[in-house]
């Protein structure tokens, strides 16, 4: 990828002198005091023990346009479909126990993420993906790119945003499109 080589060219200084800054308190305090300060970053990673919308909420500030936001769930119970109550409340959708429900609990995390991207007008792009079971853990790690417009002005979600939806009778299952478009 052309635009990752260029964001990230070697320091040409063999002894630079850099600086970190460790802040310590809410994330979402310190996204949104970077928000205000125009201080903005090529990769964020959030990692926040169980799952917290409203950090994922405010970490659109300060990802540049083009970077990478990595983003992580934790709750086993509602991405695993045991906790279909909780699950509809975090992420707006739920599963029962079956054979991809690790792949289901991944999609719901990118979805959620996805949604928060399209009320910033931007788009994210799923680079990377993991389920881990001790714990369990799901992982992504999304670029963040601008909405693009269909010719017709709408927003071009629906080669990019589906459903999936499987048999609790056997273990069939399949991804759908969000919508379909038909001609009149």
């Amino acid at each position: 990828k052309d635009w990752l080589r260029n964001r990230f060219k070697p320091n040409p200084n063999p002894n630079p002198i850099v600086t970190y800054e460790v802040r310590r308190g809410d994330a979402s305090r310190v996204f949104f005091k970077c928000l205000l300060d125009n201080d903005f970053y090529d990769v964020v990673d959030i990692d926040t023990f169980s799952f917290m919308p409203r950090i994922i909420q405010a970490a659109y500030w300060v990802v540049r346009r083009d970077g990478l936001m990595y983003v992580t769930a934790t709750d086993g119970l509602a991405s695993g479909g045991r906790a279909a109550r909780r699950t509809f409340e975090r992420y707006g959708s739920w599963t029962t126990p079956h054979a991809a429900v690790n792949e289901a609990g991944l999609r719901y995390l990118v979805g959620f993420a996805a949604e928060e991207a399209a009320k910033h007008g931007l788009a994210v792009r799923p680079w990377f993906s993991l389920y881990s079971s001790h714990g369990p853990v799901f992982r992504a790690m999304l670029r963040l790119e601008r909405l693009r417009e269909a010719p017709d002005g709408e927003v071009a979600l629906a080669d990019n945003v589906g459903l999936y939806a499987h048999c609790n009778h056997c273990p069939d299952g399949s991804a759908l499109p969000l919508c379909t478009q038909t001609s009149p």
